[in-house]
């Protein structure tokens, strides 16, 4: 199975964020995020996406808080398993 790669683009005040997915058509999979790296590493997934388009291409904007932005977040997707 073939893995869903990305891109993040981010603004320069640090309020926006700009995610570019590839991967197969009709992969289902979480955007999961951490402060950390390593073993202690908390990896939450508030999102779950799935690539419809034929190309398996997907774009995603999300907003970071403005009231106090992290200083440090991590990526990675994983995919989800069909039931």
């Amino acid at each position: 199975m073939e893995t869903v790669s990305f891109d993040l683009v981010t603004d320069t005040n640090a309020t926006q964020t700009l995610f570019l997915f590839g991967g197969a058509t009709d992969q289902r999979f979480v955007l999961d995020k951490s402060a950390t790296l390593g073993p202690s590493a908390s990896w939450t997934a508030p999102k779950q996406f799935e690539l419809k388009d034929s190309s398996g291409a997907l774009i995603f904007f999300g907003n970071l808080p403005t009231n106090s932005p992290p200083v440090n977040e991590f990526y990675r997707t994983t995919l989800v398993q069909e039931q």
